[in-house]
């Protein structure tokens, strides 16, 4: 009888490519994988499926868009989640995405509890909080940011390892006292079995009208840290240009719910809205795109690496980033030759109107963006790589 140890994978929003991982880690025969996430967060889900060795656990809160509700809303959530890990007593946790609050419980129950605790640091939580505030001239902007600092990195100086999304987090690690030897850089990825390339005239773009028309897609969660005023930009620039084509908004949240308005005031017909999508048709919506979006806001680009450009990258569609130049994303589409990297709002329309016009010519970057995605995201070697530091 081969003895196996229980692993949590613990993904706050509920992504596809952490739950890739967790279905690749319960094929290991001295694995029991556990993998939890909160269904009730906003942003594009995975489909979940019934494995052997594999439980899907949904631990649902909402959470208040109220920064101080909020607060309690983590708290709450810290109890819910701790519940759970209680329940389960695994050997291991591996967290991510996870707001800083319940992180910090998950870590202390792990103490208590002899839990090997596994921080998967997709952002840097305090860098962006202060970010948030500043902008919101947020009169507890310092204290606010200053505890968020001193919590996360106490978490990150504690845990037993330390997984990077990017070499750029290690340098702010290591500087403010994290070894080293603790950190392991594993890059994001996107499930390429389950984004396979497809063609542009397909059940989503029938039904919803696209599939004659140019498309501009911009498909995941969208936030004020995204700048959807871009986005409106945007859209005056083809009206002014006589440029025919409809740039599709796949996301929901107050941000959408600005550019709706925005949108409406300025009577911009070229913008088109839809909700979130079922991830089983998601490579038939990456495929509508002639075009696809990937945006960040430049104060942003030290934390945060969107990993929608790794699903744009599998569905062999040309990406177009505007984020810092500093940004993982806007080197990987730059050295590759796999997108386009834009520096501002000006750059950003004239390079989709560059495209436009000259669409057949840069078919060889859609080729080498799918090229990339088959290289770099085996999924049976990610996953030894993190079987290495759960064992």
């Amino acid at each position: 009888m081969i003895s196996k140890s229980k692993i949590i994978v613990f993904d706050f929003p509920g992504h596809p490519f952490q739950y890739e991982l967790s279905e690749n880690l319960s094929l290991f025969d001295n694995l029991d994988i556990y993998h939890l996430y909160n269904a009730k967060q906003l942003g594009p889900k995975s489909s979940f499926k019934k494995k052997k060795d594999l439980s899907v656990i949904q631990v649902n809160k909402s959470f208040s868009k109220n920064f101080y509700i909020r607060f309690f809303d983590e708290i709450l959530y810290s109890f819910l989640i701790c519940h759970q890990i209680i329940k389960i007593k695994p050997n291991s946790i591996i967290s991510s995405n996870c707001p800083l609050i319940p992180q910090f419980f998950i870590y202390f129950l792990c103490k208590v509890l002899k839990i090997n605790f596994i921080f998967w640091l997709q952002d840097i939580i305090s860098i962006a909080a202060k970010e948030i505030l500043k902008k919101q001239k947020n009169f507890f902007q310092n204290i606010v940011s200053t505890i968020f600092f001193k919590i996360e990195f106490f978490i990150l100086r504690n845990s037993n390892h330390v997984i990077t999304i990017s070499n750029d987090f290690d340098k702010i690690l290591i500087k403010n006292g994290i070894d080293k030897n603790n950190i392991t850089c594993i890059p994001n990825w996107a499930p390429l079995k389950d984004i396979p390339q497809k063609k542009k005239i397909n059940s989503f773009s029938l039904e919803n009208n696209l599939e004659d028309s140019f498309n501009i897609l911009y498909s995941g969660t969208l936030g004020f840290k995204h700048n959807p005023d871009v986005i409106i930009n945007l859209s005056k620039f083809l009206i002014n240009k006589k440029i025919n084509a409809k740039i599709v908004m796949i996301s929901e949240g107050p941000a959408v719910e600005y550019l709706k308005k925005q949108s409406k005031k300025n009577k911009l017909q070229n913008i088109i809205f839809l909700p979130f999508q079922n991830f089983d048709i998601f490579p038939e919506v990456l495929a509508t795109a002639d075009i696809s979006l990937v945006m960040l806001e430049k104060s942003a680009g030290q934390f945060s690496v969107p990993s929608k450009l790794l699903s744009i990258l599998c569905s062999g569609r040309i990406p177009l980033v505007y984020v810092s130049s500093r940004n993982l994303s806007a080197r990987i589409v730059t050295n590759h030759k796999c997108g386009f990297s834009v520096d501002s709002n000006e750059e950003l329309n004239e390079m989709v109107q560059l495209i436009y016009e000259n669409f057949s010519s840069y078919q060889y970057i859609a080729d080498n963006a799918r090229n990339y995605a088959e290289k770099n995201f085996d999924i049976n070697i990610i996953a030894e790589k993190f079987k290495k530091i759960i064992i």
